[in-house]
């Protein structure tokens, strides 16, 4: 069997969220000092006090603004580098310089399942408020990395759509979630390298 690669599933709607979040909190810290501050009351608040917190409130949100552009560019860049591939006896999960082979029969082919996340909230994974992984989940659009869900499963996760997860379970200490570009291509093809390994 030749091996099939398939994509990450692009994070376009999770961008899309995140970036709205982002303006909002820069837009808030930038016209916050023109609510709080009446510069043109010097009777009020003293000129200098008021020019000096908006300049600080400013370069809060240029650093902020440069954590994010960073943060945005780094899963970005590494998601679009997430690749699945299948052989005849492995799937392979590439995440940038990273490479983690699954044997195929390390996995449950016939319990392989698309999922939706929304509509089974007991595979999503556990936040963790001190867990800086866990807080991708909500934080950033890329998610990876080794998760508990809500049903007790551990679970190593590429997710950048929740709706469209491929869901597989594993002979190991934990499940596969994944967000192929093309979710029932990847299920098909596990099936299809599994029932040749069987027949060789």
């Amino acid at each position: 069997m030749d091996r099939q690669t398939f994509r990450i599933q692009p994070p376009r709607r999770a961008m899309l969220r995140e970036t709205a979040i982002i303006v909002g909190i820069l837009a808030t810290c930038i016209g916050a000092p023109f609510f709080f501050f009446p510069y043109g009351d010097e009777d009020r608040i003293n000129f200098a006090l008021s020019i000096g917190s908006l300049a600080l409130i400013y370069i809060v949100a240029l650093v902020y603004m440069s954590l994010c552009v960073g943060w945005f560019a780094d899963y970005y860049s590494t998601g679009k580098k997430t690749l699945f591939e299948v052989d005849d006896e492995t799937l392979t999960l590439r995440q940038d310089q990273e490479r983690t082979p699954y044997r195929l029969c390390d996995l449950h082919i016939d319990r392989i399942r698309i999922v939706n996340l929304r509509k089974k909230p007991e595979y999503k994974p556990i936040l963790h408020a001190f867990d800086l992984r866990s807080w991708r989940i909500v934080a950033l659009f890329y998610n990876a990395g080794e998760f508990e869900l809500h049903n007790g499963d551990s679970a190593q996760i590429c997710l950048t759509d929740s709706r469209f997860v491929v869901h597989i379970p594993t002979k190991l200490d934990h499940v596969l979630m994944l967000s192929p570009d093309d979710p029932q291509g990847l299920l098909l093809a596990l099936i299809r390298a599994a029932s040749l390994a069987q027949k060789n």
